[in-house]
């Protein structure tokens, strides 16, 4: 099973888009998965994060806001699979 990732983002948001095509790319290089949830179709997302999209959570832990950081990313793949992590 591949590390899993939460894109939470808005339809027409043009920030999320470019966040979803760089977060595409290092997706294909380093094989992890992302389940896209619509800030706007889930009242508790809605409630938290509200103007503040795109985020990429990993769990309930937040990795990215607004602009993809591809050395967080890799750095939390690095800690899944480091032993005692």
């Amino acid at each position: 099973m591949s590390p899993e990732f939460i894109l939470v983002s808005r339809e027409g948001c043009h920030l999320c888009e470019a966040f979803l095509d760089e977060l595409t790319l290092l997706q294909s290089e380093l094989g992890f998965s992302v389940q896209r949830k619509d800030v706007d179709k889930d009242e508790q997302l809605l409630a938290k994060f509200t103007e503040k999209v795109p985020v990429l959570l990993q769990g309930n832990k937040i990795l990215c806001q607004y602009f993809l950081d591809p050395d967080k990313v890799r750095t939390a793949l690095n800690l899944m699979y480091t032993p005692g992590s």
